[in-house]
């Protein structure tokens, strides 16, 4: 896909920046400006607060807080599991 002329290159980073221009906007008064907004509009509003739809439509710091939660899940259960044969297996002999 990196050969010139292929049009799926960039597209997902054409689509990330018509949602920035769309959602924030192209004109800022200064470039201390434009910085501070843009890290307000991707750390606090993008990545905290905006539904994405190829995450079921939760924000990505929500996604990732639920991810994590799955796994130490899955592992505590595992651990469970472990220990519960351990302690089968000591009360058999």
């Amino acid at each position: 896909m990196s050969r010139r002329g292929n049009c799926h290159d960039n597209a997902a980073m054409e689509s990330w920046n018509s949602t920035l221009k769309s959602e924030l906007g192209e004109d800022f008064e200064s470039v201390a400006d434009a910085e501070a907004k843009l890290f307000d509009y991707i750390e606090v509003f993008y990545n905290q607060v905006r539904m994405h739809s190829s995450l079921d439509y939760a924000s990505p710091a929500e996604f990732e807080r639920n991810a994590l939660a799955a796994e130490a899940a899955a592992t505590t259960s595992t651990t469970d599991r472990k220990e519960s044969t351990t302690l089968k297996t000591r009360r058999r002999r």
